[in-house]
């Protein structure tokens, strides 16, 4: 016995597993296999078969082929399409698939003539078998973009999630379904007005979530970019007076973790949606706040106000000054290389407070923690006592390195304010142009 997937041409069935018999009908030296159709087909058509060894949606190779037994004759003596065959593919069929029809794992011989031998479908291979359905003979337009190699998405993190990065790059499969609005995905209308369209999916598997559509709001499912992305920025549209304003469903506490990508399927920059959140929380919102409570002859320069600055002129502006100060200015969040010099200067002062940090090799002079690396250790920026340190310098002789922090071999450590007449205590006058920056 062998498991099958079997799509039945029965009234709204859906695709099944079946166990199905094998007969062995080889030969010494040249072993074969059989299954037993007339048992899942029936017996008054003939069957015709096609396999296959590829998944032509992600162009990758299968481990073993796949073979599909219909009746063929099935575009004449069928006059219905088969509804497991729609169900599976959501309609993305160009083929017109008709009557019974089941598919197994199978090992072909060298010539791919003859089947060597019958193994069990499992889901991996039933995801393949769907594929090649949706890929076969489909020419439109709509399906070139389903194929090809997974693109690079986002998943941004609530306020209940514990990780550290609250931007995670994902690897998004072309036909995942959030690029079907009409499965649950959102578009962001304010990355519409600046020339990069994001589709955004709630992640219904975080906790506390599952199933609850009409739900109390949840702290924990709250992040505040998020709410300022999917800010309404439609000032002539039916819902005018929404203008401004974040829907109750992508506002605090309706906010879990949520999937985003470019609606053309092109990569998505965990550093460009990082600066696009920045965008709609720094310069935009304040904006938008100004347009909420104003006489309705005010309302339209505050909302032009707003959209001139949501063009994808001033976007491209602002994001190149985005990544100019944070390659500038701090770390990077995201991606922290353990064996890179730390940033020198002006780069590490725009971090929080400096701590004493005190371990048990009486080496280590100060220091303070950083953000995860690559192998996500902690780190820390680990401060020599400094020698020949003039106050009137603008930096300190001594420069920051950064070593990766482990505590089992560093032991524990305890963290307090450095006294105010620590030579610890280096400060830094602010520059010429008043970027006046926490430098203790």
């Amino acid at each position: 016995m062998r498991r099958v997937v079997f799509f039945s041409d029965r009234a709204g069935a859906k695709p099944e597993f079946r166990w199905l018999a094998v007969k062995d009908i080889g030969e010494p030296g040249e072993p074969s296999e059989w299954p037993d159709w007339k048992s899942i087909l029936g017996g008054n058509l003939t069957p015709s078969m096609f396999a296959f060894n590829e998944n032509r949606i992600i162009h990758a190779k299968l481990d073993t082929s796949i073979t599909m037994m219909y009746d063929d004759n099935f575009m004449y003596d069928y006059d219905d399409q088969n509804p497991a065959v729609i169900a599976a593919t959501n309609r993305k069929t160009m083929r017109a698939w008709r009557g019974p029809i089941f598919a197994f794992s199978t090992k072909m011989n060298e010539d791919f003539s003859d089947i060597a031998g019958i193994g069990d479908m499992d889901l991996h291979q039933y995801t393949d078998l769907v594929a090649w359905l949706i890929y076969h003979g489909n020419t439109s337009t709509a399906h070139e973009l389903r194929t090809g190699t997974k693109v690079q998405g986002a998943m941004m993190h609530c306020s209940s999630e514990q990780s550290e990065a609250k931007i995670e790059t994902i690897m998004v499969p072309r036909m995942h379904p959030i690029f079907e609005v009409e499965h649950g995905a959102e578009v962001c209308g304010i990355s519409e007005n600046i020339g990069m369209p994001l589709l955004l999916r709630k992640d219904r598997k975080t906790p506390k979530f599952i199933g609850e559509l009409h739900r109390p709001a949840d702290p924990s499912h709250s992040n505040s970019t998020l709410t300022a992305m999917m800010t309404s920025c439609d000032p002539d549209g039916p819902h005018q007076m929404n203008f401004g304003l974040t829907p109750r469903h992508w506002q605090g506490g309706q906010v879990p973790d949520t999937l985003i990508v470019r609606q053309d399927r092109e990569d998505l920059d965990p550093h460009v949606l990082q600066a696009f959140g920045d965008y709609c929380e720094v310069v935009l919102q304040p904006g938008f706040k100004r347009t909420a409570w104003p006489w309705k002859e005010a309302f339209a320069s505050l909302a032009a106000e707003v959209l001139e600055n949501m063009e994808s002129e001033k976007w491209s502006s602002y994001l190149a000054t985005w990544k100019s100060l944070r390659e500038e200015v701090r770390p990077d969040p995201m991606q922290v290389d353990p064996q890179a010099a730390a940033p020198e200067g002006r780069s590490l002062r725009s971090q929080s407070k400096r701590k004493s940090v005190h371990f048990t090799d009486n080496d280590v002079y100060a220091g303070e923690m950083e953000p995860a690396g690559v192998d996500g250790k902690k780190q820390r920026v680990v401060y020599q006592r400094p020698t020949g340190y003039d106050e009137d310098d603008e930096e300190p002789d001594v420069k920051p390195k950064v070593e990766p922090f482990d505590a089992e071999m560093d032991g524990t450590m305890k963290v307090e304010d450095v006294d105010e007449g620590s030579d610890a205590n280096m400060k830094m006058e602010p520059s010429e142009d008043n970027d006046e920056m926490d430098t203790t």
